[in-house]
This record gives structure tokens, C-alpha cells and sequence, in this order.
């Protein structure tokens, strides 16, 4: 017997898609093995089951009024993608880069059913439901963090998705993706003052927890704010999934991993996801603190390691899956690629220093911990200590000036100039290599071509 809402605006069209699954039109209250998330409800059926996420006015009525049609446009988001995914041929020669769409609907779990309702002047109106298989049947689980390995294996995931849109018009011409984009958050998060207050109290509360935590860290991220997002935004190449934490991945033990929750897909650079994944989902173990006598750069050493070798494993596989052929193209590339991994991490550190942690202390943690969908930004003072001393590190590179000889506002497109310095020096050291291969010019042409076919970029934009 699959539970069915009541008041689901569409219970006909719920229960036809659910078929077998369903003994007649028999709607029950949700009973105790509902799971309540903070923007759906699962429902589970005892026999061959089928998992349906329902978003109805309840859901949307929770949030705070500013961020309530964001929310329901990013639910209707998400059942497009999956329409169009569904939609999608099974066979066929793929799209270029050796990625046919079968390969991409593995990426996800089944899905039978999409559903939503008109869009309405009043979003609260609004529903949607979708119905896709049981992942918990299929041997599939749900870890509140990940090991190397298996995050490893979701940045295999997010670099087929990333592979499979790259470039693509459409999605380019899109909405961007990512909760966190600017233009989807409240403007007083920016006010640097406030800002700084929330910080300083959260210092304070993680004192006895956390130490050498940069002390101006609140008033940094919201005056660099525009600028991170303005380069984030102008370096968007394909689409990302904008939400990748351990309570959207699905993965078994031979190292398989499913992408759920399509809400915040759109275009992006790909390491706002890369960066979004590494914060929320790395286990606390691998952080591996504690080691009081030593400096802060000796303290994150082996949480530093651990990053470098997940960032090089998703290179090395998104660079497979665009099929560049030449070492000298790969090497390029992933030059190009890399130079923006320091302003996406800030950029959704951001969010979660002038927002998700406006509140934290170790005992919200602590509760947090014993929660389901919590991410380990929410769950782990390991977690705040790491990523707020790598934001203050990531800052002090990207400055062109100390700070204190930054007086507020930052220096106007610091941010930007940094990345064309840096994009610079990447050309320098090509055209270096380049004026040696001059012996073998078809090759280097042929390097050239292959390069400008998956970046876009003209050069005074690459970072």
C-alpha cells in the first residue's frame, strides 16, 4: 500500500502513477515510517515500492517569505529536468563527447512520473510530486558522510553530468544553477557589519572547539560577495547539479553513486559543485585535527591533501569524458579549469559563513549530528575550523594588496584581476611549450582546435 497525501492537489494523477503499487484508491495519513524532509515528503510502499517527493503549501509556507518563489520555481526545476531526461532516447550516437543519454539517465534513479501544477500568482499554491524508484531496494544507501573513496565516486558522477552539458546552448541560455547564487539570496545578507557581528559570535561559541579562526572572516565574504559571484557567474560552462551533499547521493559499495534532487540544477562552473560536495561530505576523520603544538597550516595538512587528490581525481575524469586527446590540450585545460577552484569555494563559503553558520554552536552541531539531511557544514566543528581557515587562506591569494591596505569596499574587480594575472601566466607557460613544439606545427594546431572546442572562453575571460 503506497501513502498518498489527502490534499495532494493531483491524488488521481499520484495514484495512477503509482499502479501496482496501489490496492485501489486507498489514501492513509502519513504513519511513522514517512520520512519528513525540509522540502518533501517520502512516501514508501511495503511491497514493490516506489518513492514519492511531494512539495505542497505547507512546504513552501515554511520558508521565509523572500525565498518562497525561488523555492517553487526550483521545484518546477527539477521536474523539467526530469521530463526532458525522460524524454530523452535510450539509443542514439550521444553528443559528441562520447557520452550517449542512456549514460545519462543512469546518472539518476528511474523516474515514472513528473507532476506539477500551473504556475499561480500566489506560489504557495503550487505543488509537484514525483515518483521514482526505490534506491533503498536496489541496494543503494545513504551515508551522513563520505569516505575518499566514495566521494571520489561522486565526483565521477558530477563529472558525467558535467561532461554530458558542456557547453550546451540550452543550458547556457538558462537560469544558473545553485541555491546560493546571488540573485536568489536576501540582499541583507551582504551588509558587512551584521556580517561580522554574526561571525565574531560564532567565534566566540566555537572557542573552546576551534582555534586560530580568522577573526574578520564575516566582514571579508560580504564585501567580496559581488565580485565572487560576478566571476562565478561569467565562468558558467555547462550545467551543475547545485546541491550535491551526502542527502542527495544514493551509492553502493562497488562504488556506483545516484544523483537525486535535480531542485538547483542550472548553469554553473563546474566546481561550484566540486566545491560544494568536498564541504558537505568529506568525513570529519579525514580531517584529521587535534594536533595542538602544531601551526594551522601543519593543523590542515592531511585535510589539504585529501582535497588535492579528489580535486585531481575529478579533473582526470571530466577530462576523459570531453575526449581531449593531446597531452599538451589536457595539461592546458585543466590549467584553465583549476584557476577558478579558489573563487567557487569562496563563493559557496560565502552562504554558509553569512548564513548557515549565522546560529552555530557546538551544541546546534551536536543536535544536528542525531538529524537526517544535515550536511557536515551543519554537523562537524572539524568542518567550520578547516573550511573558514581555507577561506581566509583562498582570500589572502586572490588579494593583489595585504588586507589591511584594503579599505572597504575591496579594490574594485580584485577578484577578476587576479584570475586574468593568473590566466595570463597560463598562456605564458603554453606559449613557452609552444615555441618548442614549433618542429611539429600540425600538432599544435591541432592542440589549439581541440582546446577551443570545449572552452568557450575567449582569452580575456578564462580563469
Amino acid at each position: 500500500t503506497a501513502l498518498v497525501r489527502k490534499d495532494a492537489p493531483f491524488i488521481e494523477e499520484l495514484t495512477l502513477a503509482l499502479g501496482p503499487h496501489v490496492e485501489g484508491p486507498q489514501v492513509e495519513e502519513p504513519s511513522d515510517f514517512v520520512l519528513r524532509g525540509r522540502q518533501a515528503l517520502i512516501f514508501g510502499a511495503k511491497r514493490k515500492s516506489s518513492i514519492v517527493k511531494f512539495v505542497g503549501r505547507e512546504h513552501t509556507a515554511a520558508k521565509p517569505e523572500a525565498l518562497q518563489r525561488p523555492f517553487v520555481e526550483s521545484c518546477r526545476r527539477e521536474v523539467e529536468f526530469f521530463r526532458s531526461l525522460t524524454g530523452k532516447p535510450v539509443d542514439g550516437d550521444g553528443d559528441g563527447n562520447g557520452n550517449r543519454p542512456a549514460a545519462l539517465a543512469e546518472l539518476f534513479p528511474r523516474v515514472s512520473a513528473t507532476l506539477a501544477t500551473p504556475v499561480s500568482s500566489d506560489c504557495r499554491d503550487e505543488a509537484f510530486a514525483l515518483v521514482m524508484e526505490d534506491l533503498y531496494v536496489a541496494g543503494y544507501a545513504q551515508p551522513p558522510s563520505l569516505s575518499e573513496a566514495t566521494a571520489a565516486s561522486a565526483l565521477e558522477a558530477l563529472s558525467a553530468l558535467h561532461a554530458h552539458f558542456w557547453a550546451d546552448p540550452a543550458v547556457l541560455g538558462g537560469d544558473r544553477g545553485s541555491f546560493w547564487a546571488l540573485e536568489r539570496r536576501p540582499q541583507e545578507e551582504l551588509d558587512a557589519v551584521a556580517a561580522q557581528e554574526r561571525w565574531a559570535g560564532v567565534v566566540s561559541a566555537f572557542a573552546a572547539e576551534c582555534r586560530d579562526l580568522p577573526l574578520t572572516l564575516g566582514r571579508d565574504l560580504a564585501l567580496a560577495a559581488r565580485e565572487l559571484d560576478a566571476v562565478v557567474s561569467s565562468t558558467a560552462v555547462t550545467m551543475i547539479h547545485g546541491d550535491a551533499k551526502p542527502a542527495n547521493l544514493f551509492s553502493k559499495t562497488d562504488g556506483l553513486v545516484k544523483l537525486i534532487d535535480m531542485q538547483w540544477c542550472g548553469k554553473g562552473n563546474p566546481f561550484s559543485d566540486v566545491a560544494y560536495l568536498l564541504c558537505t561530505s568529506l568525513d570529519a576523520s579525514l580531517l584529521k585535527s587535534g594536533i595542538t603544538t602544531a601551526t594551522e597550516q601543519e593543523d590542515d595538512a592531511d585535510a589539504e591533501l585529501v582535497f588535492a587528490r579528489l580535486i585531481a581525481h575529478y579533473e582526470r575524469s571530466l577530462i576523459a569524458r570531453l575526449n581531449l586527446k593531446s597531452e599538451a590540450a589536457r595539461l592546458e585545460f585543466s590549467r584553465r579549469l583549476h584557476a577558478s577552484l579558489d573563487v567557487c569555494f569562496l563563493d559557496y563559503v560565502r552562504i554558509v559563513v553569512l548564513s548557515l553558520w549565522k546560529t552555530a554552536s557546538p551544541a546546534s552541531m551536536q543536535a544536528n549530528s542525531l538529524k537526517q539531511g544535515f550536511s557536515m557544514v551543519n554537523r562537524s566543528a572539524r568542518h567550520l575550523e578547516w573550511i573558514s581557515r581555507r577561506a581566509a587562506r583562498c582570500l589572502a591569494r586572490l588579494r593583489p594588496l595585504p588586507s589591511h591596505l584594503l579599505a572597504p569596499p575591496h579594490k574594485t574587480l580584485f577578484l577578476i584581476r587576479h584570475a586574468e594575472a593568473a590566466h595570463n601566466r597560463c598562456f605564458a607557460d603554453a606559449t613557452a611549450a609552444a615555441a618548442d613544439e614549433r618542429a611539429a606545427p600540425p600538432e599544435a594546431s591541432h592542440r589549439h582546435n581541440e582546446l577551443k572546442a570545449v572552452w568557450p572562453y575567449p582569452r580575456t575571460k578564462v580563469l
